[in-house]
């Protein structure tokens, strides 16, 4: 079980960056909601993994990769999002939840594992994912302005752009 958690460690340092670059390409809510989606699979195939191999394969790699899409984005949306002492405030809540979910996630997560079926822990991460995954487009129905226009010229999508936006090229 070690080398499941290491290779997952390994696999989202990796790709981090590499998130980081593919969201300004192609837009940070698009590769938030890309990862959640890599990351809520890679759960699922973690929870019906027959032996450790296919363990290693949804839980470290797929997952792994779905983080690393993740992550970057959730703070350069945060920085596109809000400004000034409000930017202050969702820092503070981003680094708040963070932090309480490395102390209680090692602590549950090792309890589920002790005590149940293997399979709950994945399936309940993929449930999480898939609720964050809705989440995401919730604030798209309230939208005023789905594009910002950055100093450097770069358009990005708003974390509150409609669905319908979220998928498409940008010319």
């Amino acid at each position: 079980m070690q080398w499941v958690i290491t290779a997952y460690a390994l696999m989202l340092a990796a790709f981090t960056i590499l998130g980081g670059k593919l969201g300004d390409m192609f837009g940070r809510k698009r590769m938030f909601v890309l990862g959640a989606v890599i990351f809520a699979v890679g759960s699922f195939v973690a929870s019906i993994s027959p032996n450790v191999g296919i363990l290693i394969l949804g839980e470290s790699i797929i997952e792994g990769i779905g983080a690393a899409l993740m992550l970057p984005a959730t703070s350069s949306l945060l920085i596109s999002t809000f400004h000034g002492r409000e930017r202050a405030t969702a820092f503070g809540v981003w680094g708040g939840v963070a932090a309480a979910a490395s102390a209680v996630g090692p602590i549950l997560g090792g309890y589920l594992q002790s005590s149940g079926p293997a399979a709950f822990k994945y399936r309940a991460a993929a449930k999480i994912a898939s609720t964050g995954l809705y989440g995401s487009f919730l604030p798209s129905l309230f939208a005023s302005t789905p594009y910002i226009r950055h100093d450097d010229g770069m358009n990005c999508i708003h974390p509150s752009a409609p669905a319908e936006d979220t998928f498409r090229l940008r010319p």
